[in-house]
């Protein structure tokens, strides 16, 4: 039996006119334009849609605006662009009244998304028996947002959307609208049906059931990235971004590239700030490299609806820095300043912005006002922060000197090496093995000179091995580092042993260390010579997870509730 439509709704039309109750069918020169179009004849077809649209007439003016906004026929222009659009949602033209709804409407009366008046907008539009309107303004029954939060009318909305159009499956848009509302056992049904219909788009938090558990549901982590899988086959943001995650989580950086890359193209904002987070990373970006991370940050951090604060203090650094753009300190000060209003706490940007002052960078110089920041951030241990404390005491230039006495100079070198800044535990652990400008210290020596090593600083590395090589055993916790290296870059399990137990993960290793350590790793761990080419072959992050090419893809799923 066939649901009613809701009361405010009324049963569609042939034709929904510009003009209610003058004409039943479409103008034959809108219909005339539309071919035009379709044939790519944008210029001949502006001119006749702007005596139309002039006219009165809503598909025209609907038409016009998108050949402004796109640039087709005529030079771009936005601003026209939204009047137009404006002019058709008024004159009742449903698809203009849902983007209106969605995109300018809102944005009116205040920089913030204003629900109510996309609300108000995206109800013209059911009135019409838009399904997508019904669709959108049914999840904002769900959540209460600009409308009362009313779930029957809700899910009666949903469904009507799906009636009207069978392309929307409203059992797809019920449970990720429960699932966003952290209600997990309600949401497994709805989404495994959805699924099983070949709906795609819910793999992503489908697939959390099984990678955790969930919700009563029995973790079947071979399940999970099946279905990750074919949400990712069927371009599945969320999907994308979650096997970019682990990637990533695994040290691939590559492959989590392509698949943040991929992400974000779906619609997932944080894949580009992840993705551009892996390129600033690279040992060697090129000039393509710097330039994509400023316009993934830049479309981030200036995305309307949400505040990113790391985005827009890494934005303000590709200001400063020159990264991607031309320096702009009065922009790099400007996206400090964004970042810190979105989260007080920001140390990048508290950093960032603490610098600019301190050099009168696009602001007034202010040395007191910039140490304040700086040291604020340099206090939880910020690498960057101690680090230009403790550096600048050794400057030459005595009024860079921010770090007046050997006391504190010892408390911010410390700190950062305390926080695993190779370079801090490299110079400490020489201060405290010469006993030259304080109290010598073997223990503090050892302590700061192996985590060096084990942070891979170069000259580190090297005064490690000459102090083992003067000695007939191996010191065991430099074994240890080198097991840690096995483990951490190389995905090499069976050495876990020699791991010690206060060990940090590592991030990054200099490719050309990496033959002179394993020689050194080899010998240490006794691996036989005839299987070091075995070996070698392992050190490209290898994992279980990079086996996703074998992981079936379920084509059904039973329903476990």
């Amino acid at each position: 039996m066939k649901k009613k439509l809701p009361k405010h709704a009324v049963r569609p039309v042939s034709n929904v006119t510009s003009q209610p109750g003058k004409e039943a069918e479409k103008s034959p020169s809108v219909s005339e334009c539309r071919q035009l179009l379709n044939r790519g004849h944008y210029t001949k077809a502006f001119s006749l849609l702007q005596p139309l649209a002039e006219g009165g007439n809503g598909e025209a003016a609907y038409l016009l605006s998108l050949l402004y906004d796109r640039g087709d026929g005529t030079p771009t222009d936005h601003q026209l662009a939204a009047s137009w659009l404006k002019t058709s949602a008024e004159l009742n033209y449903p698809d203009a009244e849902f983007k209106y709804a969605m995109t300018i409407a809102p944005f009116a009366n205040n920089k913030e998304f204003d629900y109510e008046i996309c609300a108000r907008y995206l109800d013209k539009a059911v009135v019409h028996n838009h399904p997508k309107a019904m669709l959108e303004l049914g999840k904002l029954y769900f959540t209460g947002r600009g409308v009362e939060n009313n779930r029957e009318k809700a899910i009666e909305m949903i469904r009507m959307a799906e009636e009207i159009d069978p392309s929307i499956c409203s059992d797809e848009h019920i449970g990720s609208c429960l699932y966003a509302n952290v209600e997990l056992a309600e949401a497994y049904p709805y989404l495994v049906r959805a699924y099983n219909k070949g709906f795609y788009s819910i793999c992503g938090i489908l697939s959390t059931y099984y990678m955790r558990g969930a919700a009563g549901i029995e973790q079947n982590v071979e399940l999970a990235f099946g279905i990750l899988k074919k949400g990712a086959e069927n371009r599945n943001g969320l999907s994308e971004y979650i096997i970019g995650s682990h990637y990533r989580d695994e040290f691939n950086y590559r492959k989590a590239a392509i698949f943040f890359d991929e992400a974000y193209r779906h619609g997932i904002l944080e894949a580009g700030y992840d993705l551009a987070n892996i390129l600033m990373k690279s040992f060697s970006p090129t000039r393509a490299d710097t330039k994509k991370v400023f316009s993934l940050l830049r479309n981030v951090a200036t995305y309307p609806t949400i505040r990113h604060s790391d985005a827009m203090a890494d934005l303000g650094t590709c200001y400063h820095e020159g990264w991607g753009t031309n320096k702009n300190y009065e922009e790099a000060v400007k996206y400090y300043r964004r970042s810190l209003k979105s989260n007080p706490e920001n140390t990048v940007a508290k950093l960032g912005l603490g610098f600019c002052i301190l050099n009168g960078h696009g602001v007034r110089q202010n040395t007191a006002d910039g140490l304040k920041h700086i040291k604020s951030v340099a206090e939880k241990g910020i690498i960057p922060a101690c680090s230009l404390l403790y550096r600048s005491f050794k400057d030459e230039d005595s009024s860079r000197q921010y770090v007046k006495n050997f006391d504190e100079y010892i408390y911010w070198l410390t700190k950062s090496a305390e926080n695993n800044d190779d370079e801090a535990c490299f110079i400490l652990g020489n201060i405290y093995l010469d006993g030259r400008e304080t109290e010598q210290n073997i223990e503090l020596a050892e302590k700061y000179l192996g985590r060096a090593a084990y942070l891979l600083h170069f000259k580190a590395v090297m005064q490690v091995m000459k102090e083992e090589e003067s000695h007939e055993d191996p010191d065991p916790v430099f074994t240890g580092t080198y097991a840690l290296i096995l483990k951490k870059f190389f995905g090499i399990g069976e050495y876990s042993k020699y791991i010690p137990k206060d060990a940090e993960a590592l991030e990054e290793i200099n490719e050309n260390m990496k033959e002179m350590l394993f020689e050194r790793i080899r010998a240490d761990l006794g691996i036989p010579t005839d299987k070091a080419a075995d070996f070698l072959r392992e050190l490209s992050h290898s994992s279980d997870f990079d086996q996703l090419d074998d992981i079936p893809v379920p084509s059904r799923i039973d329903c476990a509730c």
